[in-house]
């Protein structure tokens, strides 16, 4: 019977450990990588035509960027090709939609990072993407940043985490209409975000209590009251 003296059983266990290591977290990596890959196929298919080519060949490493740091950012590269979709079909020429992409991806970008620094963002690429575009239409309609984390926070607050961003894109789609409605100055449509958020009121039905929440913060802005069918009172 051969002798194996304590270090060297050591050295044979923590040789094994380290094995062991290196093979799941090579694992992790290829699983890593491939949805990488996986997410970032959709610009090269949509690009796979004649006509699409031909359209914005131009621009197409630029278009790649945007889309490598949308996978990045947990997002999917869908949100460029519904853009794209949208620009060929109105013959959009090539610079003015690579500086409408840039500026959409970065709304998208400060948006997904505002929701995974709070918990927020869902693990799903493509659940994600959904939710951001949401919030860039609405952005795109007048909201702002700071009313965007005014409302999501309130909402985290009021509703917890699993209802907060259904809760912040009700919110903010009312506040888009009365921000133009009654000519809110920043602070008061933060303010108003906030309040809508906090409130006690359905979301369904958060534009029915919108003239009392402006005349508390906006006085003189909502002097009139309205009726549940819209109707001044």
């Amino acid at each position: 019977m051969k002798y194996s003296s304590p270090r060297s059983s050591a050295s044979r266990t923590a040789a094994s450990r380290s094995a062991r290591a290196v093979f799941f977290l090579s694992i992790a990596l290829i699983a890593a990588f491939g949805c990488l890959g996986l997410g970032a196929q959709e610009v090269e298919a949509w690009f796979s035509t004649p006509e699409t080519k031909k359209l914005y060949a131009s621009i197409l490493p630029e278009i790649r960027e945007l889309g490598a740091s949308l996978v990045a950012s947990g997002l999917s590269e869908s949100i460029l090709t519904t853009r794209l979709d949208e620009a060929a079909g109105k013959r959009v020429s090539a610079d003015r939609l690579l500086k409408t992409l840039k500026a959409d991806t970065e709304t998208c970008l400060w948006l997904s990072e505002a929701m995974r620094s709070r918990g927020l963002l869902p693990a799903d690429s493509r659940k994600a993407s959904d939710l951001v575009e949401q919030y860039a239409l609405l952005m795109r309609a007048g909201i702002s940043q700071a009313d965007f984390k005014e409302a999501l926070e309130a909402s985290a607050a009021k509703v917890g985490s699993k209802a907060a961003t259904t809760r912040a894109l009700a919110v903010l789609a009312v506040l888009a209409s009365a921000k133009s409605t009654y000519r809110l100055s920043s602070s008061e449509s933060a303010k108003l975000a906030a309040a809508l958020a906090s409130s006690d009121i359905a979301d369904r039905k958060l534009s029915a209590g919108l003239v009392d929440l402006v005349a508390e913060i906006a006085p003189g802005k909502a002097t009139k009251k309205t009726d549940s069918s819209g109707k001044k009172q």
